[in-house]
């Protein structure tokens, strides 16, 4: 078993300067930028709609209780993950297909935050060391269809890590 070791808060660290580091492909000069404050992302999100673009939070939603695997200096461990991004719906930032060309930009950005950053990659360059993997686990667009002014991208990803053994 690997002697390195990791924490869910250190893996959320190395994603949020992978993500602050990407260009996107639409709109590159307004790139991913971090949430700001301490309250609910969304409750944030409704309050600052118009600067809200592309703003994101990483947080941890499970972790196992139980290791994988164990010996008497680290764990295999894995955490659940949530990270989350706003689109508001100012449908003149995305063009004249508005819902259309929004859910493209989103799913534009989904395949750069996979691919280029190499967040959702198994035994990436992305991995702290410790990690072994991250893996998407689901990828779902809230807001699309309801009277709220924005939209929320919700990615989950499974990360696996190895954790030193409590003494």
């Amino acid at each position: 078993m690997a002697t390195a070791s990791t924490t869910p808060a250190t893996i959320r660290a190395k994603m949020q300067t992978l993500l602050l580091a990407l260009t996107p492909l639409t709109h590159a000069d307004r790139g991913f930028r971090l949430y700001p404050g301490t309250e609910v992302f969304e409750l944030w999100v409704a309050e600052n709609v118009a600067s809200s673009f592309r703003h994101f939070t990483i947080r941890e939603i499970d972790a196992g209780e139980e290791p994988e695997v164990s010996d008497l200096v680290v764990e295999s461990r894995w955490a659940l993950v949530e990270l989350l991004i706003a689109y508001p719906k100012q449908w003149g930032l995305y063009g004249d297909e508005r819902i259309h060309a929004a859910e493209a930009l989103i799913q534009e950005d989904r395949r750069l935050i996979d691919g280029r950053s190499g967040v959702g990659a198994k035994n990436s360059s992305a991995c702290v060391s410790g990690q072994h993997y991250a893996r998407r686990e689901a990828a779902e667009t809230l807001g699309l269809d309801d009277d709220l002014e924005f939209m929320v991208s919700r990615l989950t990803y499974r990360l696996g890590f190895y954790q030193a053994v409590a003494a």
